[in-house]
C-alpha cells in the first residue's frame, strides 16, 4: 500500500511515500521566495507530480495549526484547501490528522517539537530523515499506515492506539 503523507507549509511542505513501511521518495516543497498566486500554482504542480507519479491508495494530510494569526491565516486555508482538493481529485482515500495527534503516535507526545519527531522515527522505526518538513510528512504516512492496518494496532502501546483514533476522512 502506497501512502503519500503531505505536511503542508507556507513556506517549505514536506512530502513523503510510503510503501508500506518503507520510504520510496521523500522531498520538500520550499515556497521561500514565492508569494500569492505563484506559491499556490508551485504547490499544486509539485503535489500533483506526486500524485500522479506515485498514485498513493491513501494521502494523508497534516491539518491546520490553530495558532496562526493575522493574513497568514488566509493563505494558509487556500494552501490546505489547494492539497486537499488536489489529493480528492487523484485519491479516494484521503485523511487530515491534527498535528497533536500525529505526534503523540510518533513520540507519545503531543507537543513534540520537530527534532524529538526525527529522533523517534529512527529510534522507533529505524527511519533516518534528516530534513524535519519531510519528518512530519514521514509521520503523518505512519499514521494513515497503522490506521488503515488496525490488527498492527495491538502491538502499539495504548497512548499510540488513542492517537490514531483522532483524524477526518475528507473523502
Amino acid at each position: 500500500m502506497k501512502i503519500l503523507g503531505v505536511d503542508g507549509s507556507l513556506t517549505s511542505s514536506g512530502l513523503c511515500v510510503l510503501d508500506d513501511t518503507k520510504v520510496i521518495d521523500t522531498n520538500t516543497i520550499p515556497t521561500y521566495d514565492l508569494r500569492g498566486v505563484s506559491r499556490l500554482v508551485y504547490i499544486k504542480k509539485i503535489i500533483r507530480g506526486y500524485l500522479e507519479a506515485h498514485k498513493p491508495d491513501v494521502v494523508v494530510v497534516e491539518g491546520p495549526a490553530m495558532g496562526v494569526k493575522g493574513g497568514r491565516v488566509f493563505d494558509m486555508g487556500e494552501m490546505y484547501g489547494l492539497i486537499k482538493m488536489e489529493s480528492c481529485r487523484v485519491c479516494k482515500d484521503v485523511i487530515q490528522v491534527a498535528p497533536t495527534s500525529m505526534k503523540k503516535f510518533i513520540t507519545g507526545k503531543g507537543n513534540a517539537k520537530k527534532p524529538q519527531i526525527r529522533d523517534a522515527l529512527l529510534t522507533k522505526w529505524d527511519i533516518d530523515i534528516d530534513q524535519e518538513d519531510i519528518a512530519d510528512a514521514t509521520g503523518l504516512a505512519l499514521f494513515a499506515y497503522y490506521t488503515t492496518h488496525k490488527r498492527l494496532c495491538r502491538s502499539l502501546p495504548e497512548e499510540q492506539r488513542k492517537a490514531l483514533e483522532k483524524y477526518e476522512v475528507l473523502t
